[in-house]
């Protein structure tokens, strides 16, 4: 996929599709932490048994030294990637920016425009984005640094009690590693299964390509797995919102916003009532209302009604000669840092929602290495 192929109306889709991708991409990256480290304490713990297989007072004491080392590298090479990926999720919506401006606002402009590029634009908008996201306030009274500080300590906390209480009990080594790994509870095909589901192309998906759909249980999770996957796709969701939100506003030939189920939507909930109302019961609404997501773990989709072509291209080039004010686009202009003709092609947001809308898995691992 290239810019030129993200024609205005494609725009919004290829950011829900390069969202989702980023979702299940980092679906497996959680699982796939989590078994290395369940089959690492699975070695650590069975290593200090003794010739009974049980561990004794000394050995106990190893092996939960040996364990709460393993998840403080465990969970900060998570906190790494959550971060790379929240950024990402931000750049996505800032790129489809990039390819509206290509493709709707560029073409209806008569002079020839130069070519220069805007990433330090998209450096302080993705600041300020991120800013926000951390400064948030849930309805418990924590932001995002305290949730997942809270996720770091009572996993570590339910590390050890399953340590102790295995011990108390007599349990095996080989036991207490199993509880351990339930504990922590990733999916042993995840990994494989989000690669098979990652590197399939729309058009296999759209001819009904099962692969990887079958077996999709695999990324249920649980414990430890199931609580970081909530808090970091519910962060993921927000910042995305906050960018669309952020993009909406900027964009003065957007008119209004449209709310639409995700194509996985389970049942019914907030969300029906929210695509059921606005203009004409078509979940049309204007543009800041709705703030995605609704819920926790929402997948609904926010798109943009446009105006039309013909009367955005009159109006641009009336304002563009004077003959006609439009203080929206003259607001437009500042957000861009003064020029509206300024080329948005290269810029590196725009190869993020690129590579989250049809890139190769290897191309989406690059990112977090």
């Amino acid at each position: 996929m290239e810019v030129g192929d993200l024609k205005p109306a494609q725009v919004w889709k290829a950011q829900y599709r390069g969202l989702v991708r980023l979702l299940l991409f980092f679906t497996g990256q959680t699982h796939d932490l989590l078994n290395q480290m369940a089959d690492e304490a699975r070695m650590a713990i069975v290593r200090e048994a003794g010739d009974d297989g049980e561990l004794d007072g000394l050995g106990y004491l190893r092996a939960q030294r040996q364990l709460l080392d393993l998840w403080a590298d465990t969970f900060k090479a998570w906190k790494r990637q959550f971060e790379i990926l929240q950024a990402e999720a931000a750049a996505i919506a800032y790129g489809g920016l990039c390819a509206l401006h290509e493709n709707y606002v560029r073409p209806a402009l008569e002079k020839t425009l130069h070519e220069a590029t805007a990433d330090n634009l998209f450096d302080r908008l993705l600041r300020s984005v991120a800013g926000a996201a951390q400064r948030r306030i849930y309805e418990d009274g924590l932001n995002l640094s305290a949730r997942i500080w809270r996720l770091d300590h009572q996993s570590r906390a339910g590390l050890e009690q399953v340590l102790a209480n295995g011990v108390a009990n007599r349990k095996s080594a080989y036991a207490i590693a199993g509880d351990l790994e339930a504990y922590l509870g990733p999916g042993r095909d995840c990994p494989r299964w989000t690669t098979t589901r990652l590197g399939l192309t729309k058009t296999q998906i759209a001819a009904g390509d099962l692969r990887g759909l079958k077996s999709g249980g695999a990324c249920r999770g649980q414990g430890v797995a199931y609580n970081a996957l909530r808090l970091a796709r519910n962060e993921y969701q927000i910042i995305h919102g906050m960018a669309t939100d952020d993009v909406m506003q900027a964009l003065p030939f957007v008119e209004q916003e449209q709310i639409s189920l995700s194509p996985s939507h389970p049942e019914r909930d907030r969300c029906d009532e929210v695509v059921t109302g606005g203009e004409g019961g078509r979940g049309i609404y204007p543009k800041g209302t709705i703030q995605l997501p609704i819920h926790v773990q929402c997948l609904c989709i926010k798109t943009a009604v446009l105006m039309k072509p013909a009367e955005f291209t009159d109006r641009l080039r009336a304002w563009r000669n004077g003959s006609q004010a439009w203080p929206a686009m003259d607001s437009y202009a500042d957000y861009l840092g003064g020029d509206v003709g300024i080329g948005l092609g290269g810029t590196a947001v725009l190869e993020t929602l690129l590579r989250w809308a049809s890139g190769t898995v290897d191309e989406m691992q690059s990112t977090v290495q």
